[in-house]
């Protein structure tokens, strides 16, 4: 169990900073500047969050949370 807890709560910290990755990237494929919402991660965390709250930042959560688990889960049974 403790080997998947860890990986598990660092998904928690590190997830805002891969959300906010996805949207820089989906917002630089904008052929018009005018049409683009974030000036940088830290704006584009600032807003998600105003307008989706913990929910928003926090997307994808639950399945990077089972990817590390179960990696970590796996990684540790190999070596006992």
């Amino acid at each position: 169990f403790a080997s998947a807890a860890g990986p598990a709560v660092a998904c928690l910290a590190t997830n805002p900073a891969d959300v906010a990755r996805t949207r820089l990237s989906l917002d630089a494929a904008l052929q018009d500047a005018s049409q683009k919402q974030y000036r940088g991660a830290v704006d584009c965390i600032r807003k998600t969050w105003v307008e989706e709250g913990f929910t928003g930042v926090q997307r994808g959560l639950r399945f990077a949370m089972v990817r590390e688990a179960s990696k970590n889960s796996f990684a540790s049974a190999s070596l006992s």
